[in-house]
């Protein structure tokens, strides 16, 4: 390394001085096959941009960093200019949305009863339970495309009060309900 910034010290946890003179390697941040896959890539390419890179920081743990590299000349050397933005910990709430996403459709598409997530701002259908063609014997589709069809499968007697426990919904209230609905069989 000829010069890093407090940013990439901050990352791999070496101080300005003992990072100046040494290299990736020698200071156990990179592999010997990360060195060459990259140097092969700078080579083929003549830059990296945007990659996802592991690197290891000073106690042994592992940092996901957005890293870009190009070749630069500089006092008619060939270096590298390299960029490490580092994105561990957004890589961390990725994989913990995606676990908790994943939990959330092994209940939804497990439970007997119907529910869905309707956006109040945007007026739209998010989800539904994929169990409502077994009740409403309707594929699942329609309710997207038709957001009339929730009330208009309601027996018409229980209709204004549907309407009157929707609206309520709308305020922020919580409701529950019980409804009959007319099925197409």
């Amino acid at each position: 390394y000829l010069e890093i910034n407090d940013a990439f010290s901050n990352i791999v946890g070496f101080t300005h001085d003992e990072i100046i003179g040494q290299t990736s390697l020698l200071l156990n941040i990179t592999t010997l096959e990360q060195r060459e896959k990259y140097t092969s890539q700078i080579s083929r390419d003549g830059f990296i941009h945007n990659q996802e890179m592991t690197l290891r920081n000073r106690s042994g743990e592992f940092r996901t960093v957005l890293g870009s590299m190009e070749l630069i000349e500089l006092n008619q050397e060939v270096c590298v200019l390299s960029t490490a933005v580092d994105i561990t910990e957004r890589k961390q709430i990725e994989a913990n949305l995606m676990q908790s996403e994943q939990r959330f459709r092994q209940l939804a598409d497990n439970i007997e009863e119907v529910f869905w997530i309707f956006d109040i701002s945007e007026k739209r259908l998010i989800y539904i339970s994929p169990v409502i063609e077994k009740i409403w014997m309707l594929p699942a589709h329609d309710f997207f495309e038709d957001p009339n069809l929730f009330m208009e499968s309601l027996v018409p007697e229980d209709r204004p009060r549907v309407e009157e426990i929707v609206r309520r919904q709308f305020r922020g209230e919580k409701t529950e309900a019980e409804y009959r609905i007319s099925r197409p069989d």
